[in-house]
């Protein structure tokens, strides 16, 4: 294999198929009346509703308007109308649609059916779906002991249902195959173009019986054109059996024997490695196929289990030699029992090389008109042949499929209710008793401000709220007493009896007072070694705000109004620090402070571009612990951002002096973030602090002396304003 054969990347492919998905998503009509009801007609013979859901009746005539009388001459002036009848027009009924027994997607192949499994019944008529399947495996020694092999694929599929019984689907496949024993080491195969037709029919409401054939356009190794005397057609019979109609068990079951005509070989023109076939996907041999599986059609997932089998035919293995792949590579010259020596390497059985999979899988159907499967597709072949096309041991495959209904009559709807309006001779409702309101203000006893937003309720009443003026008035009520409760949050509840009367009154004032909630904050103050530090200056910065001292223990306490604190300490000789902690009322919460010495000479210094560290900062080994060297310098920086207003915004740059990208980006940005979690955790607002793993991009020396590779180890700070 040359480059030569490399076509383009699969990556115009994968964004080009994810935005077509995307866009079907949106496709469908949104009406803005509700669904209409279910179609008059009845589903053929052995079908549900489209929908998953029992057809129901319809009515068979509209109702008839009753006979409207005209009152009499002498109809008193107080008679009103009102509508004693309705009639219903039916609307124009939906046209009947091919059912589903359950829920429906496009395989791998975009045919309806598991992943690789065929169902014999199809998919709703005339709709159409959109299908994306991505897999992918990687796993070293599969087809020999020292490779290391993997592949990523993505199909695109489009089926629909033009009438009864029919189903048509194109599907497109592209797959990237990188292996350790191929030159070049990267294989892709692109645009290989499928299209296939199934005809069905259920014989009973429980079977179907069905058969589909298949042409696959494989496209040419090392250009996107099409080699057709390179064509795959696949022949199959296809039965499927519904427990649920059957015996009331929700279980479907489906049986799949076929055959595939493979004209793969006619696409190498130069002898191949078995892991370039398996790039390829050539093989030598026409195939015999069977698949068998069984799903589990319950509400909102479908859990499925298949297996496939395809028998190489006209394959011979060496007889009376079993050998594993690894022990067979590079032997020549094998001599079978009884049979002289031959110059080609010794085939095993064919029950060894036949390709074998079972794949359990689940299917996600909660979301409308979206199928979501994901699935774990297992190989269960034991050895490699050259000819025949190896199986992964594992393949995961995820499929997404979107249906369209462009063709459903979205005229039909709910039935119109015409309301017929007959005239009544009514009495003269008797006179409504007389009620009065009170009118109230709610203030609060601390300065008398008024209280908005407060709930009124009145035994006998629907509640009110006070206005941003502290002001209410009470729903209308009969004379007599009521008893009043005014509520809000932070008062206490008050009461009152007060008397409701015809003739207008005064304003009820209500006083509420507050509610008080208060717990206490108690904890001790430490240095980095545990020593207690006494007369530590502790600044409480909250719903009140007070500044205490430790005693000789390092023991602080205080009882606060309940909320959220900020602990302050600006001790002599120790760096600044902040905490934050939650004060719960009736309840002793705990905070414990480390302080770290402040030394003589500052190690960490900014101006109006960067942060000086004039002590470096090193992680334990290659992980992104800190040592305790490194808080004293952290300690330092949390107390420059604490003091230098200036210093609004820092950026946090983590470097490393190795050159593997992915592990030394991972590690750099780890360490970032450990340094902002730290200077955050003690009192640095987070939106002050950006943290960017530099990996090894940027070192500041090449990595081959000691001293360079310590030069490149670092973390630089870097002023934004």
């Amino acid at each position: 294999m040359n480059a030569s054969r490399l076509p383009r990347s699969l990556f115009p492919v994968l964004t080009a198929s994810l935005l077509l998905v995307s866009t079907a998503t949106f496709a469908q009509d949104t009406p803005d009346i509700p669904a209409p009801p279910t179609p008059t007609s009845s589903p053929p013979k052995g079908e549900a509703s489209d929908r998953g859901q029992k057809p129901t009746d319809a009515p068979t005539e509209t109702q008839a308007a009753p006979e409207v009388n005209a009152p009499a001459a002498s109809a008193p002036a107080a008679a009103s109308a009102e509508p004693v009848a309705q009639v219903s027009a039916a609307p124009k009924p939906a046209e009947p649609s091919r059912a589903r027994h359950h829920r429906k997607a496009p395989s791998l192949s975009g045919d309806t059916g598991l992943l690789r499994v065929g169902s014999a019944y199809g998919a709703a008529p005339r709709t159409i779906r959109i299908g994306l399947g991505l897999d992918w495996f990687s796993k070293g020694g599969v087809i020999e002991e020292i490779d290391e092999l993997s592949r990523f694929g993505a199909t695109l599929t489009l089926s629909g249902s033009p009438i009864d019984y029919l189903e048509l689907w194109l599907g497109w496949r592209a797959q990237s195959t990188t292996s350790n024993l191929t030159d070049p080491g990267l294989l892709q195969a692109m645009g290989d173009l499928t299209f296939g037709a199934r005809g069905y029919y259920p014989i009973v409401p429980s079977v179907s019986l069905g058969a589909d054939v298949a042409l696959t356009f494989v496209s040419g190794i090392g250009d996107n054109s099409i080699d057709f005397g390179s064509t795959l057609a696949k022949f199959r019979l296809l039965g499927s059996f519904d427990f649920q109609k059957a015996a009331d068990i929700p279980l479907v079951g489906h049986v799949n024997l076929g055959m595939i005509a493979d004209g793969s070989e006619n696409l190498a023109t130069e002898p191949l490695t078995v892991s370039e076939r398996f790039a390829f996907g050539i093989s030598n041999y026409h195939r015999f196929t069977a698949g068998f599986g069984v799903e589990v059609p319950v509400p909102y997932v479908t859990p499925y289990l298949e297996y496939t089998l395809e028998v190489p035919l006209g394959y011979v293995g060496t007889p009376g030699i079993v050998l594993e792949a690894r022990q067979r590579a590079g032997l020549v010259g094998t001599r079978a029992a009884g049979q002289t020596a031959v110059n080609t390497v010794a085939l095993p059985a064919v029950q060894r090389v036949m390709p074998q999979r079972l794949t359990p899988g689940v299917r996600v159907t909660a979301i409308p008109d979206l199928t979501l499967d994901l699935a774990l597709e297992i190989g269960l072949t034991p050895d490699t042949a050259s000819g025949v096309v190896p199986v992964a041991p594992f393949n995961l495959i995820f499929l997404a499929s979107y249906v369209l209904d462009p063709f459903s009559d979205k005229t039909s709807g709910p039935p119109i209710v015409v309301p017929v309006l007959i005239p009544e001779i009514k009495e003269a409702p008797p006179a409504a008793p007389e009620t009065g309101t009170i009118l109230g203000r709610v203030k609060s006893q601390v300065d008398g401000r008024p209280v908005a937003d407060a709930i009124v309720i009145f035994d006998r009443g629907t509640p009110v709220a006070t206005g941003a003026d502290g002001r209410f008035v009470s729903p209308a009520m009969e004379p007599g007493p009521v008893k009043v409760t005014v509520r809000r949050e932070g008062f206490k509840p008050a009461l009152a009896d007060l008397e409701v009367v015809l003739e207008e009154q005064g304003a009820v004032e209500m006083v509420l007072v507050p509610d008080v909630k208060r717990g206490v904050l108690r904890g001790r103050v430490t240095d980095a070694k545990g020593a207690a530090i006494a007369k530590a200056k502790l600044e409480l910065i909250g719903p009140e705000r007070t500044t205490i001292e430790t005693n000789a223990s390092g023991v602080f306490e205080a009882k606060l109004l309940e909320g959220t604190y900020q602990l302050l300490a600006d001790t002599d000789g120790f760096f600044r620090l902040a905490k934050r902690t939650d004060v719960l009322a009736d309840t002793t919460s705990d905070a414990q402070l480390v302080l770290r010495a402040r030394p003589t000479n500052p190690i960490v210094d900014a101006n109006a571009s960067r942060v000086i560290l004039k002590r470096s900062i090193y992680f334990r080994g290659r992980t992104a612990e800190l040592s305790d060297r490194d808080k004293e310098v952290l300690a330092a920086l949390v107390d420059l951002l604490l003091t230098r207003t200036d210093v609004k915004r820092i950026r946090v740059e983590s470097h490393v002096d190795r050159a593997n990208p992915d592990a030394d980006t991972r590690l750099t940005q780890e360490r970032a973030e450990t340094i902002k979690a730290y200077i955050v955790e003690n009192g640095v607002d987070e939106s002050r602090v950006d943290a960017v793993g530099m990996g090894s991009e940027k070192p500041r020396a090449p990595n081959v002396t000691p001293r360079a590779r310590d030069e490149n180890k670092r973390v630089e700070i870097s002023v934004i304003q």
